[in-house]
């Protein structure tokens, strides 16, 4: 059988002409009798007209050559580049390319999820049109890009007479200029980053003949040139001169035909909660997004969803959308059916919160004035809340030194002597309440105190021979006295080193006074006595005395981190002990074996004074813990026959 008459009668069947039609044509009509070669003949083309047209050819596509940023490790351009999904056309949508500025062509896009090969190298795949594809075109769209160089071969057109066409087809390399399709494009995919060129798709047009069906494509054996040129094609667009439907797109992934409808589907979404937890409209909380969508009976089915955050990339929906970023944001998103139709972009608005806000405290004065953050006067503490992109900060509340909450108006003033804690926090519109912090300050606005002794007891007026004086400060919850001085019968002023004598017969005045860690400076006192008879230097009497600790030192805590220092004087002695003791009661509540807390050894030292640590140990340390009350103690310091007692509570902190 002749080319020209294959087609003629193939002509005829694509006319729907009736068999008995074809047989009359051919002589063979009515009830007369053929010949046996006629007659075979005649089956043989009523077999070939009646047989069904040829099925889809299977997938071209050979490479993945377009990703989204989660699946680039799919990549398979150059050992694993790829163009971003997130930056072109929906996947398997049909549609115009917003990027050509040359033409209205419209293409198909190939699957775009990075789950499937959708770049079709030149091997020489041969696509077999359908039926509905197969028609008489007027020119061909060629829509592709080349990976390091420009590259192409010839592409061979066949038409159902059996006639061929070859058209050459050169893609320009992806990342420069020719004949955009699609692109520039931001950046390209690596298999564990991006990169910043320029790449496209780029369109190629050719004339055909318009006067033969078209039945196939086949594509180049290579890339002309060769490796590392390898030319892709993506997608396919046939061109009719007028009609109802001028493009025709054939599916190049080999994909059963979709049922041919023209209505998108629809999706909707769903808040999961499903209504704000917090004030104002706002979820105090992250928040999850699902979208469903459903196509209409007889549809072509739901291919896939769609959505973007905020303006951002389009990516594929495969599960609830999870927001935990703090802000308003605005969700996108549609569906596409296999028929290629895409539902118009809907859009939600969220707001969330999910933390709670920040505050910060500022002091005034903005420095302390002492060592060790200790203020010589009244400090102010003014509180901000940020809450970032969050629903905003709405109150804040302050404690001081563990008391009761309160609102926070204005400023905080904290006046009082000693080591105090400030307690602040917020609390935002959408109701997230923020984690307790804490500021210590310290103030000392009072000068220490200095008692004077005459041989280890309270001054008398007069004395019988040479006496010895010592000096004993205290800072009460201030910052601590740091030095002393004195002057003997208006002379200079000396740095108190400890006990001094006093030997010459007569009348005598000291005067004396101390400072304080911040340099609070008391007025000096005075001191008068008489030495009468010898001039002997009597042995001093044994004194010694403690100093209860500060407010700040005398918590649980800070006990059983080592931190609770007394300080002792003594006079007329040198070594001896200090310790913590409890009553019986409260040792059988801290489940305890000995009353005492803690225990040391102490020396005096020639200045007559002495700062002592007191540490308990592991087990004492682990029932404090567990103490839900303050513990109250008694303080003994035993100096040789001297001793000194204070009682002492432990509060918790």
């Amino acid at each position: 059988m002749t080319a020209s008459f294959r087609g003629a009668v193939w002509e005829a069947a694509r006319e729907n002409v009736r068999e008995g039609d074809v047989m009359r044509a051919l002589g063979l009509g009515g009830t007369q009798r053929v010949a046996p070669a006629a007659a075979a003949l005649a089956c043989a083309l009523l077999g070939w007209i009646a047989a069904p047209a040829p099925a889809q050819s299977p997938s071209l596509f050979t490479t993945v050559g377009i990703t989204t940023e989660q699946t680039r490790a799919n990549g398979g351009i150059r050992g694993g580049w790829t163009l971003p999904a997130e930056e072109m056309p929906a996947s398997r949508t049909v549609a115009v390319p917003e990027d050509d500025t040359q033409d209205d062509v419209p293409l198909r896009m190939p699957d775009t999820t990075g789950n499937q090969p959708n770049f079709a190298a030149f091997q020489g795949q041969l696509l077999t049109l359908r039926d509905e594809d197969r028609g008489n075109y007027t020119r061909i769209h060629f829509f592709g890009t080349t990976a390091d160089g420009s590259g192409g071969g010839d592409f061979v057109l066949t038409y159902a007479d059996g006639s061929t066409q070859t058209v050459a087809v050169s893609f320009p390399d992806w990342c420069q200029n020719g004949h955009r399709a699609i692109g520039p494009l931001s950046k390209r995919w690596t298999p564990t980053g991006q990169d910043g060129a320029p790449c496209s798709i780029f369109h190629v047009p050719a004339e055909i003949d318009e006067a033969k069906e078209l039945v196939s494509v086949k594509l180049p054996p290579s890339t002309a040139g060769g490796p590392p040129e390898v030319a892709y094609l993506m997608a396919l667009t046939l061109e009719r001169a007028s009609g109802d439907s001028l493009f025709r797109m054939p599916d190049l992934s080999g994909r059963e035909p979709c049922a041919s409808e023209t209505v998108p589907p629809v999706t909707a979404h769903a808040f999961d909660p499903a209504e704000p937890n917090g004030g104002e409209g706002w979820y105090a909380g992250a928040v999850g997004i699902s979208l469903d969508a459903t196509d209409e009976e007889g549809g072509s089915g739901v291919e896939q969803v769609l959505y973007r955050l905020d303006g951002g990339p389009v990516r594929p929906y495969s599960g609830e959308i999870d927001f935990d970023d703090d802000g308003e944001h605005t969700l996108e998103y549609r569906a596409i059916d296999c028929a290629g139709n895409a539902e118009a972009f809907k859009s939600v608005d969220v707001k969330v919160d999910a933390h709670a806000p920040s505050t910060s405290a500022r002091l005034s004065p903005g420095t302390a004035f002492g060592p060790d953050g200790w203020y010589d006067g009244a400090v102010t503490v003014t509180l901000e809340a940020r809450d970032g992109a969050g629903s905003g900060a709405a109150a804040s509340e302050y404690r001081l030194d563990g008391g009761s909450w309160t609102a926070y108006s204005g400023t905080i003033s904290v006046g009082q002597a000693g080591s105090h804690v400030v307690g602040f926090r917020s609390t935002d519109v959408a109701g997230n309440v923020e984690a307790e912090r804490t500021l210590p300050i310290r103030i000392d606005a009072t000068p220490p105190a200095t008692s004077a002794l005459i041989n280890g007891a309270a001054p008398r007026p007069a004395y019988a021979g040479a006496v010895r004086i010592a000096l004993v400060r205290s800072d009460g919850e201030g910052s601590g006295a740091a030095g002393s001085e004195y002057r003997l019968d208006s002379g200079k002023w000396t740095p108190y080193a400890g006990a001094f004598d006093v030997r010459a017969l007569g009348a005598h005045r000291v005067d004396y006074r101390s400072r304080d860690v911040v340099g609070n400076t008391e007025p000096y006192r005075t001191l008068r006595f008489t030495l009468v008879g010898p001039a002997s230097s009597p042995a001093p009497a044994p004194f010694a005395s403690l100093a209860p600790p500060g407010r700040g030192a005398t918590t649980l805590g800070a006990f059983r981190r080592g931190r609770l220092v007394v300080r002792i004087a003594c006079q007329g002695v040198d070594r001896g002990s200090l310790s913590l003791r409890v009553d019986r009661a409260t040792a059988r509540r801290l489940d305890l074996a000995s009353r005492v807390l803690a225990k040391r050894s102490v020396r005096c030292g020639d200045q007559g004074r002495a700062s002592v640590r007191l540490r308990p140990g592991r087990k004492v340390r682990r029932a404090l813990a567990h103490s839900r009350r303050g513990v109250a103690g008694r303080l003994t310091l035993r100096l040789g026959t001297a001793t000194d007692e204070a009682s002492i509570f432990l509060r918790r902190g």
